[in-house]
């Protein structure tokens, strides 16, 4: 603790240069919020001499690697993504990188006696090592199934810590599955493949201990098709045992995070959430398995972390702090931390605690330094049926501690919904605060991290329970003279764009506009996937209800507001049809409609051009209806 304390007045230096919500008035245009991250994702060499991280060049992502010293006579490396995107990246060595790139193709139609797929745009993934330079790539090969198709998403077993010129991966799919791979060791540098696990028993994919060996297996889609089960093993010549099968939606599952570094036990997530999917980051919440003996060794504590977060915690207050990536399992020497808070979007730095110091490497978003940015506080109402909801309520910095304010107001729900909105700089919520509007986030039922209960009972209530939600929220803000009932707009992507549609049809009455940005709009086409359909859409909607009653296409009668839809060309998860369905049959019927096209868009901010496209688009539009 000798060094941490020490490192608290130079830390206070640090904090009390970086930027946060100021008192400078700077007014940023859409574009300003619109823009990728402009550095994120930072990863350290095993060495701790090098970084490697995600930057924007040119409005595309772009994967950089850069010496740390100023004297290094190591040469900037650039790796242009041309038109693919980063999925993720890890150092292997010094010298080498491993790089998952993200591409969409042409779907397909797979019809069997029982079930039929059709995926209109499928998003791949292709594995590759490269220099620092950017030079030298190795694709490695990936062998198709007997239909013809690649694993869609390979995955990083391990890195092989001892073997610098080896990593494991899962890259070719069994013969006659879409989702279970085998597991290889592959060669970096010439990217021979070795098979390691031939996986007969179809488990869907495998964690490694720290010598690379295979100890646990999940295994998705058994029982009724929505059930994971877990195995694990006391050594890589033992079989597989279960350890626990539950419901993917059950928020008490267990979840296999990682090995403990220092002892060989697995450590488990017992409430079953993680904020994402940077597992290593923090410990809270886990607990050790000694999978050899079965035997639970109560909760996970690492002091050098816990100790190192809380004087971070301390020097930047009000901020949360978040472990990136570090050098040394045991020591933490180095380590690069994420801080960010609502009003300060994410800023990275570098801590070494060998030389007591820690440096400023970048901010994700330089731009919006100086502005005054939206305070996102929590609330909760009480819906119709007595349920408690949880939500985020964003006023503009203007209207701070003006009482009762009556604002415009954007209600804008989550995507999922079997997700939820956190506590955080969100660029969305802050392009709207700063045009003056308020920003409502309800956490709807069947939003995750709220109880099992609160998840559960989003069951079947697509359109009908957590429609009824989002739309006592809205009659909670106007009770509390928080909203101007005449100035309301729904705004959402994905789930959050089909809540919008419905919010149309279900309450014209509560809303002057909608937005639907890569939405569900039509349950029917939807749903037309039987296998889809039977193993889901009990989790979906209610049979007594049937699909068009609580589907936006079917119901364009009763919408009277005007909506913008928006959509991704390359949309892999939501068909792009559903948004030019939509629009098309609005225009027949006479309805007010905009449409969007996002060129090659994703489902997933990926293009910076497409971004600030749709923002200008969204700013125009809400200042038409609600201005």
């Amino acid at each position: 603790m000798k060094i941490l304390s020490f490192l608290l007045v130079t830390l206070s230096l640090i904090a009390s240069n970086s930027w946060a919500s100021s008192s400078i008035t700077i007014k940023p245009s859409p574009a300003d919020f619109a823009k990728l991250p402009q550095a994120s994702y930072f990863q350290l060499s095993p060495d701790g001499k090098s970084i490697a991280y995600e930057m924007v060049y040119e409005g595309k992502p772009a994967l950089i690697t850069k010496a740390l010293a100023a004297d290094s006579d190591i040469k900037l490396g650039a790796l242009p993504l041309n038109g693919a995107h980063l999925q993720w990246f890890r150092w292997v060595n010094n010298e080498r990188l491993l790089v998952a790139i993200r591409m969409t193709a042409e779907g397909y139609t797979l019809r069997k006696p029982t079930y039929k797929v059709t995926v209109p745009k499928r998003s791949f993934i292709r594995v590759f090592s490269v220099d620092r330079s950017g030079l030298n790539p190795v694709y490695f090969d990936m062998e198709a199934n007997k239909y013809g198709y690649t694993l869609n998403y390979p995955r990083l077993i391990s890195l092989l810590d001892d073997d610098p010129e080896h990593v494991l991966l899962s890259l070719d799919l069994l013969e006659d599955k879409f989702d279970k791979a085998q597991i290889h060791k592959v060669n970096i540098y010439t990217g021979k493949k070795t098979l390691v696990e031939r996986n007969r028993s179809g488990y869907s994919y495998f964690m490694a201990d720290n010598q690379g060996k295979l100890r646990v297996a999940f295994r998705f889609g058994v029982g009724a098709g929505t059930d994971v089960a877990i195995y694990t093993r006391p050594s890589e010549d033992a079989s597989f045992k279960l350890l626990e099968k539950k419901s993917f939606m059950d928020k008490s599952a267990l979840k296999p995070v990682r090995f403990d570094y220092a002892r060989d036990n697995v450590l488990i997530l017992t409430s079953g959430e993680l904020e994402d999917d940077n597992y290593d980051q923090d410990d809270e919440d886990l607990f050790e398995l000694d999978i050899v003996t079965g035997k639970w060794l109560g909760p996970h504590a690492d002091k050098i972390r816990d100790n190192t977060k809380a004087v971070l915690e301390k020097t930047f207050k009000g901020k949360r702090v978040r472990l990136r990536s570090w050098v040394d399992d045991v020591t933490l020497e180095k380590a690069i931390y994420e801080v960010y808070s609502d009003t300060s979007p994410p800023q990275y730095f570098l801590l070494n605690l060998k030389e007591r110091r820690m440096d400023f490497l970048a901010a994700a978003y330089p731009q919006l330094e100086g502005v005054a940015l939206a305070k996102m506080q929590a609330v909760e109402y009480e819906a119709r049926d007595g349920l408690k909801i949880p939500a985020y309520l964003s006023l503009p910095a203007s209207a701070e501690g003006k009482g009762k304010p009556k604002l415009p107001a954007i209600i804008f729900p989550h995507g999922g919904p079997w997700a939820r909105d956190y506590w955080g700089f969100n660029n969305y919520v802050q392009f709207f605060a700063s045009k003056g509007y308020a920003v409502f986030q309800p956490q709807f039922r069947g939003s995750k991290g709220f109880g099992f209960e609160h998840l559960r009972a989003g069951d079947q209530q697509w359109g009908l329970g957590i429609q009824n939600d989002i739309t006592d929220g809205v009659n909670w803000l106007v009770k509390e003279e928080i909203i101007d009932p005449k100035k309301v707009c729904i705004v959402g992507a994905s789930f959050g764009g089909y809540a919008a549609g419905m919010g149309l049809a279900s309450t014209p009455e509560l809303y002057q506009c909608g937005i639907s940005i890569n939405g569900v709009l039509d349950m029917k086409f939807f749903n037309r996937d039987t296998l889809w359909h039977n193993e889901y859409n009990q989790e979906l909607t209610n049979p007594e209800w049937g699909l068009a009653k609580v589907s936006p296409y079917h119901l364009i009668k009763k919408i009277d507001d005007p909506m913008l839809i928006i959509y991704g060309e390359d949309d892999s998860v939501v068909d792009p049809e559903h948004s030019t369905k939509m629009h098309k049959r609005l225009k027949k019927k006479g309805k007010s409609t905009e449409i969007v096209k996002l060129p090659k868009g994703e489902h997933w901010r990926t293009i910076e051009a497409n971004e600030i496209k749709m923002f200008e688009a969204m700013d125009r539009f809400l200042s038409t209806y609600l201005n």
